[in-house]
């Protein structure tokens, strides 16, 4: 009896030990969140007045915080701390994707089946939407089992209009999401054409077995055709339905207009259906594409990117236009034109970055040269442009494209605040300062500030740091 109550004595002591050493570390972490702040370039006097909140957590999620501070007094940083005992699971930055794809012709796979009856081909047809198939079996089917054969073929014996595929990705509607292809659903097949351009050739090689192939299919070397190019389209998500825009464009970009509808080019639109009516079977899950129209015109402007107020109001079409980088704020119930915006004068871009907040818009060009927006009054207006002016290193600590942006405007100045899922290596995978976030201060005569923030658990080489949080940063101009 002695033995088990001294092994149960000393059960109870260790976990009374572990529950202590629990607890220190616990609030020993409290402390763990200290900041280091880098001056990449500039004066961080310039960011006077900006607060700059940061919510991270620990690999586990038990370890949660929601960090304060300001640049040039990032040692004074104020920490709320959380502990979760179960862990809270990482979140991610989703977003709405809205994209129509051409199929490729130019492609490598392996393990592709061949089909035997017209049935299956047509289903695996549909499976591989996203490939140009049918001549790689017609060369399969002269193949032996067991060898090669390569052959140069003419693709519009094949197909008249590439096979088009619609790819939906809804953050707050997940019935939505879907993978939609033109052989499958006709509606799309009959208002989206891509025609194949009839002296189009393409070299196929087949490596045959039994019942399945590898293949390779590139561009010949004398195809005397201009295809080469491909579909750039995105979009939005509503309640009433999906608003798409898309132009074909050759292998530079520019827009060659190969895609066509039947009421030209603009912004079109896809009805959700009614969840009350009965389900078409014709029709993917909660899409009505017997109602596909074009809801806004586009004319010959050059269609750069789509995005919507947070209300859900109103379309923000920026687009290409005389050389003019333009924004058209659309009515998103009625298609009128509510406002037309110049702003960047010789944009010769092909791209944009959208960096949006509530009432902040900010163009970001492959040039990188930017416009910011801002709504006041329920106008919108340009409030500051030109360059960002960050060389190559700059670019790398900011990491324009990657992560979590959030922009804030005091009236002369623009902050931008970056943050990553992972603790970002400046100097390289691995090596080099190690930046959680980047904040980054521009006036009319440009960038003043630019600073990489580390936080010392990223800096524990046993530890990392991830944003914790689908909003992981805030940013404010309290005043000087």
């Amino acid at each position: 009896m002695k033995k088990y109550l001294c092994i149960l004595l000393l059960a109870l002591l260790f976990s009374l030990g572990t529950l202590a050493g629990g607890h220190l570390w616990v609030n020993g972490a409290r402390d763990r969140m200290d900041i280091r702040e880098t001056v990449i370039t500039g004066d961080p006097a310039a960011a006077a007045g900006l607060a700059v909140t940061y919510r991270t957590r620990d690999q586990e999620g038990r370890l949660l915080w929601e960090t304060t501070y300001t640049p040039g007094g990032a040692e004074r940083a104020e920490t709320d701390f959380r502990f979760s005992a179960e862990g809270e699971q990482r979140s991610y930055y989703g977003r709405d994707i809205v994209s129509l794809e051409q199929a490729s012709g130019n492609f490598s796979a392996g393990g592709v089946s061949i089909p035997g009856q017209e049935d299956e081909r047509n289903y695996q047809r549909n499976y591989y939407s996203d490939l140009l198939l049918l001549p790689a079996w017609d060369v399969a089917s002269r193949t032996p089992v067991g060898e090669e054969r390569t052959e140069t073929i003419r693709l519009a014996d094949y197909y008249d209009y590439y096979p088009l595929s619609f790819n939906i990705q809804s953050v707050d509607n997940p019935g939505l999401n879907a993978h939609l292809n033109s052989d499958e659903y006709v509606q799309l097949k009959e208002y989206f054409r891509v025609a194949v351009d009839e002296a189009a050739l393409r070299t196929v090689t087949v490596i045959r077995d039994s019942e399945s192939m590898s293949v390779e299919m590139t561009r010949a070397d004398d195809d005397p055709s201009h295809e080469s190019g491909y579909l750039s389209s995105e979009g939005v998500i509503t309640e009433d339905g999906i608003f798409l825009v898309a132009e074909s464009t050759d292998s530079s970009g520019v827009p060659d207009n190969r895609l066509q509808c039947p009421d030209g080019q603009g912004i079109h639109f896809i009805p959700l259906q009614d969840p009350d009516a009965p389900q078409d079977p014709t029709m993917p899950e909660g899409l009505d594409l017997s109602g596909l129209r074009l809801f806004y015109p586009t004319g010959e402007a050059r269609t750069l990117r789509l995005s919507i107020s947070p209300d859900k109001k109103e379309l923000l079409l920026y687009a290409q236009e005389d050389g003019k980088l333009t924004l058209s704020v659309i009515d998103a119930v009625t298609g009128e034109l509510l406002q037309c915006l110049d702003l960047l004068e010789d944009a010769g871009t092909q791209y944009i970055q959208l960096i949006e907040t509530d009432a902040l818009h900010l163009a970001i060009t492959e040039e990188d040269r930017f416009s910011l927006v801002s709504k006041e009054g329920g106008r919108y207006g340009q409030v500051l442009s030109g360059q960002l002016g960050m060389i190559e290193e700059e670019e790398r600590a900011v990491q324009l494209g990657r992560g979590r942006q959030m922009l804030a405007w005091d009236g002369r100045r623009m902050a931008l605040a970056f943050a990553w899922q992972d603790a970002f290596y400046y100097g390289g995978s691995g090596t080099g300062d190690i930046y959680n976030n980047s904040v980054g201060v521009w006036d009319r005569n440009g960038l003043q500030f630019l600073g990489g923030y580390s936080f010392a658990l990223s800096r524990d080489t046993g530890s990392s740091c991830y944003s914790g949080s689908p909003d992981p940063l805030s940013l404010t101009f309290t005043g000087e």
